[in-house]
């Protein structure tokens, strides 16, 4: 073998199998990652799934009977579980899923899942004072920032006569 090649292997060889080698997380070595909102008073529920464990070819490409359930990146998923944490979601936060009826006046409850780990906060709790209140607000507001930026093409089953995208109404109490 000419000098050359052998040199030019030397070099390209480590350089190929460097190149092969992932630095991004594994499915089964990422940490599972959900977070869900739901809104008692439309009986709306938004989820958050990341792609560590979730496949958005699976998701999307079935016809489902809503779209409110959309894939984001592990990175953004993080970045979403650091900044409630840092914005006070374990100061308010119960353990475990969130209730599945509202209790005495919540309004929506936002849950978040990490590996086995699952906690809830209820907007709003009682007693809360205001500066409390925005902080309960801003984990709202960024869990739907990023829920509305999340980029999905789910497949959604519409019936005969259904308009998918004409907003539905809602009964609003006279008093608010």
């Amino acid at each position: 073998m000419p000098r050359l090649a052998v040199l030019l292997l030397c070099w390209i060889a480590p350089l190929l199998a460097l190149g092969c080698s992932s630095s991004g997380p594994k499915k089964s070595d990422a940490l599972d990652r959900r977070a869900v909102l739901f809104d008692y008073r439309n009986g709306q529920r938004f989820e958050l799934l990341d792609e560590a464990q979730h496949s958005r070819i699976d998701q999307y490409s079935q016809v489902r009977a809503n779209a409110n359930t959309k894939i984001q990146t592990v990175e953004v998923m993080e970045a979403l579980a650091e900044f409630l944490r840092d914005s006070g979601f374990d100061e308010f936060a119960r353990s475990g899923p969130l209730p599945a009826q509202s209790v005495s006046g919540v309004a929506w409850a936002l849950e978040l899942t990490e590996g086995s780990k699952t906690r809830h906060v209820i907007g709003y709790p009682a007693g809360i004072d205001a500066a409390g209140l925005q902080r309960v607000r801003n984990l709202r507001m960024a869990f739907l920032e990023t829920y509305n930026n999340t980029y999905s093409l789910q497949a959604v089953e519409v019936k005969p006569g259904e308009t998918p995208f004409k907003a539905p109404t809602y009964d609003r109490p006279a008093n608010r």
